[in-house]
C-alpha cells in the first residue's frame, strides 16, 4: 500500500496539486517570479520521490501552458 498524503504538504507552498487519476502540479503564473516558485514545487516533488524511493516516469510527464503568451520565455 502506498500513502502519498504528505506529497501535498511538500508541494503546497509552491503550487497547487491535485491527486486523482492524473496527478497534477500547477501554478497560475502572472509574473516571472511565479516560474521560480513553480520550479521550487517541482524540485520539492523530486526530493519527495527520492526520500520515499519512488521514481517519476519522465516519459509520462508533460508541460502545458495556457494564455496569450503561452510557451514564450
Amino acid at each position: 500500500m502506498l500513502f502519498i498524503n504528505d506529497l501535498i504538504e511538500c508541494c503546497i507552498p509552491y503550487s497547487e496539486i491535485y491527486l486523482f487519476v492524473d496527478d497534477k502540479l500547477f501554478r497560475h503564473i502572472t509574473q516571472d517570479s511565479g516560474k521560480t516558485v513553480l520550479q521550487r514545487g517541482v524540485n520539492a516533488l523530486q526530493e519527495w520521490t527520492q526520500e520515499w524511493f519512488l521514481k517519476l516516469n519522465a516519459s509520462k510527464c508533460t508541460v502545458m501552458s495556457f494564455g496569450k503568451n503561452a510557451g514564450t520565455n
